[in-house]
């Protein structure tokens, strides 16, 4: 029963026009990564610009525009790390919202136990954010691997250029892309249980994590090591399986999460009405 509950209240998540809204975003701001910069004209060509205006001499030329390497650029783009955490949890609260506000979640309240309730809601809504950043890597993936060529087509004298284990490390980026869809999820959905507005939560919690990353990046030019700050930045946890296991970034989250959650689970329990 469990398990049907959260299903059930991912398939709420999903299924919805808001959540394909949020798909598109998220694959267009892939498509802003950076892709080649141009040293004639001093400017910097995006990957949607160079699918739009493609040229096969320039592009078969360039290893810039190999496919793995642009794809591994899309994680490295600022805008999709900053917008993920509004783009991952805002279906899930509109779809909170609406179940909320039509009173239906009384009925699910009478099928399963308090607890399970609140777990459930908890759980679908990373879920959901999870599967949009699945959804949103794996089209951009397909886009970037069909348009642009192989890195084994390019030639380089003296090795250049090596990409080892692409394919692992391709899968590694995706997985924690997933996991920083899904714990970016966490905080504006928590918000949702004291502010009650949607519009109003997101707003709060994109200005929380800009105004952590700016903390984080001026504390950073203070420091001889700034990489000992690395991971307490959001984003990174999606290169956490990339070398070796980073343990500070797997905790730090771990901490976030469990803090999340039981801030989440007894503003619920305290309630006089859990369905409120």
């Amino acid at each position: 029963m469990f398990l049907f509950q959260i299903i059930n209240d991912v398939k709420k998540n999903t299924f919805n026009i808001t959540f394909i809204i949020c798909l598109c975003t998220s694959i267009i701001l892939f498509l802003c990564s950076n892709a080649y910069f141009d040293i004639a004209s001093d400017r910097q060509y995006s990957v949607i610009e160079c699918i739009l205006n493609y040229d096969k001499s320039l592009v078969e030329s360039k290893y810039s525009f190999a496919s793995v390497l642009l794809f591994f650029n899309g994680f490295e783009n600022q805008y999709s790390k900053i917008f993920i955490p509004v783009l991952s949890s805002l279906p899930c609260l509109i779809s909170y919202d609406a179940v909320l506000k039509s009173g239906f979640i009384r009925n699910e309240y009478y099928r399963c136990s308090k607890k399970k309730m609140i777990a459930s809601k908890f759980l679908a809504g990373a879920i959901s954010g999870g599967l949009i950043s699945l959804l949103c890597v794996l089209i951009y993936g397909l886009i970037v691997f069909s348009v642009f060529p192989s890195i084994s087509s390019y030639h380089f004298e003296d090795d250049f250029i090596i990409i080892e284990n692409s394919f692992l490390k391709s899968i590694n980026m995706v997985i924690g892309y997933i996991i920083y869809g899904m714990v970016s999820t966490i905080l504006p959905f928590v918000l949702f249980e004291f502010l009650r507005n949607v519009s109003i939560t997101e707003s709060i919690s994109f200005i929380i994590y800009y105004i952590y990353y700016m903390i984080l990046n001026k504390h950073a030019f203070t420091i001889d090591e700034p990489q000992k700050i690395e991971c307490f930045y959001p984003h990174s946890i999606i290169s956490v399986f990339n070398k070796e296991l980073d343990w500070k970034t797997i905790i730090f989250n771990f901490i976030f999460i469990f803090i999340s959650f039981s801030v989440y689970y007894l503003c619920k329990m305290r309630r006089s009405d859990v369905c409120e």
